[in-house]
């Protein structure tokens, strides 16, 4: 059935394509951000999304697929603050390749650790800090990417995704 298809899709391979290309187009939506966010709305709006996804990840229980609505949501917006419709195109495509391995990283990453990370962005790019924007997304990605692998080498399976509550432990 489409079940075996996906578990076949899994690799570590056609994960390490579609994680350059998002790092790339990652950071061309942050540097972009820096100089295109017009007004200081803009990064409120984004600014009370992370309040949001903060107040998700202190929850006991973790609706793991809820915190990555939360989650693209957060990257989707930072390319609608760059005003370049072919970049949010090309974004769009990739975050949905990229999707499913979302789960792999967050088995083994603590959710707190992405909002952090996620405001640590948002400050630089309300800096117009475009030097700290890219160190401080590279290092997002970097962790998101470790713990994928991670993920995809433990192999749970993907049946896992489909449940809505995942308890996470925080050390």
């Amino acid at each position: 059935g489409p079940k075996k298809s996906i578990i076949a899709d899994i690799s570590v391979d056609a994960f390490i394509n579609i994680y350059q290309v998002r790092e790339a187009l990652d950071l061309l939506s942050g540097r972009s951000a820096c100089y295109k966010w017009q007004d200081k709305s803009e990064i409120d709006e984004i600014r009370k999304m992370l309040e949001e996804q903060k107040e998700v990840a202190q929850m006991e229980q973790v609706d793991s697929r809820l915190f990555l609505k939360m989650d693209m949501a957060f990257h989707r917006k930072i390319v609608n603050i760059t005003r370049n419709s072919l970049l949010c195109k090309e974004i769009s495509y990739i975050y949905d390749l990229y999707w499913r391995y979302n789960f792999y990283s967050l088995h083994v990453t603590g959710v707190r650790s992405t909002v952090a990370e996620h405001e640590r962005i948002l400050d630089a790019i309300e800096r117009r800090d475009v030097t700290l924007c890219t160190e401080q997304i590279l290092q997002h990605l970097q962790t998101v990417k470790e713990h994928t692998l991670v993920g995809i080498a433990k192999g749970f399976s993907p049946v896992d995704m489909n449940k809505t509550k995942v308890g996470y432990v925080f050390r």
